[in-house]
């Protein structure tokens, strides 16, 4: 093999061309890391190319690389483009900001589009769960919903901001099915409306299929389901505290959501 570039540029473009390769290893921002792996395919075409003979097998899996790398920068500028949501989309992300603030717009919007909007009355079902879990995930958008056993006895309450089902949500992303006779849940629970509840509901499989896919979407569920746990666990200290500053808080929220509708990667 026989380089047709002078033997100093060779030297050049080879090491160029391997270097940043080896770069690549050190990126965390996806944009960068993508610019960089797109030079270092394009650099290698180049390098495997001007020899005689050239190396077609290295010219090949380069150029498979090169569009490899345009396809993902094709598909991150589509994810962070800006995307318009509406004032009841609004309102659930003002609730769970921090916990999604790096996930991209579009990939927030596919996740809230799969669900359905449901308003339940007061005093109505909103779901029933069985051992604890049931098919649906509602995430409560307004209102409260409370988790009623058989013989009356009052469960839990998921305030605004809460989840509903979300045992269902854990154990399917998890592939795991729970011990029903360790676990300390009433065999049936009917979760009723306290008030004019909406809440955003999604089949458990199918938002588990779109997490198991997408870590980013995955940790940020994550985080809102732990923190949903913690409100739950200091109940009665976050009730209070909720009472008096869900007015202000719900407002300046949604506020800082709709002037900030382009959801951009952290």
């Amino acid at each position: 093999m026989a380089p047709v570039l002078p033997w100093v540029l060779d030297g050049i473009l080879a090491n160029v061309s391997q270097g940043t390769a080896l770069a690549t290893y050190f990126f965390i921002d996806p944009w960068n890391l993508q610019a960089v792996a797109l030079f270092s395919a394009t650099t290698q075409v180049l390098f495997y190319f001007l020899q005689r003979p050239p190396v077609w097998i290295f010219v090949f899996w380069n150029v498979l690389q090169f569009c490899i790398n345009t396809v993902q920068i094709v598909r991150l500028a589509v994810d962070t483009s800006e995307v318009q949501f509406d004032e009841r989309e609004l309102q659930a992300l003002a609730l769970t900001l921090h916990c999604f603030d790096s996930v991209p717009s579009r990939k927030i919007a596919r996740v809230l589009r799969s669900g359905e909007w449901l308003q339940t009355k007061n005093g109505d079902t909103v779901c029933t769960l069985e051992d604890g879990e049931g098919d649906h995930v509602h995430f409560v958008v307004e209102g409260t919903v409370e988790a009623v056993s058989r013989d009356g006895h009052v469960c839990y309450r998921a305030d605004t901001g809460g989840f509903v089902g979300e045992a269902s949500l854990a154990h399917a992303v998890s592939g795991t099915l729970p011990d029903y006779d360790a676990l300390d849940v009433p065999d049936a629970a009917r979760c009723v409306a306290l008030g004019d509840v909406r809440t955003l509901r999604w089949p458990v499989r199918r938002l588990a299929r779109v997490l198991r896919r997408d870590a980013e979407l995955l940790d940020a569920f994550r985080e809102a389901l732990a923190l949903d746990f913690y409100v739950r666990g200091r109940r009665p200290f976050v009730a209070r505290r909720w009472r008096r500053g869900e007015a202000w808080y719900s407002s300046y929220a949604i506020d800082a959501a709709r002037a900030s509708r382009r959801w951009r990667m952290g």
